[in-house]
């Protein structure tokens, strides 16, 4: 996190910027975690167990959820969770998402190590 704090050559201005990025983090990380709870008991869930709609709230509520899958969402009985893990696990399409999720970050990442040097600087 500190690239160069071992060497002699660090200015001051470069260890103002790592010191105040360091002490800045903290603060935005429990800004961010204080609205992620906040969140958890603003939002609603799923219409079987919201409160504050109407009936008929709830009922356009589960007509769009059913409309947009296709079916109602029931679990087969006794299938518990690593029921569901098994049945992840044997689909191909969970492994071919993998690597297309690992590709996509390699993509993305590519010039973080392998930084251009265009334009040429003599």
């Amino acid at each position: 996190m500190l690239p160069g704090a071992g060497s002699s050559s660090v200015s001051p201005s470069d260890m103002l910027f790592y010191q105040q990025l360091l002490t800045n983090l903290p603060v935005e990380g429990a800004a961010t975690m204080a609205i992620a709870i906040a969140a958890v008991f603003i939002l609603p869930d799923l219409p079987t167990n919201t409160r504050g709609f109407t009936a008929d709230e709830l009922e356009v509520a589960r007509l769009r959820m059913t409309e947009d899958v296709g079916l109602a969402d029931v679990d087969p009985e006794g299938l518990g969770t690593f029921g569901g893990l098994k049945m992840a696990l044997k689909d191909i399409k969970v492994y071919i998402m993998c690597i297309v999720f690992t590709t996509y970050v390699i993509g993305l990442s590519f010039n973080a190590y392998f930084v251009s040097s265009w334009p040429l600087q003599s």
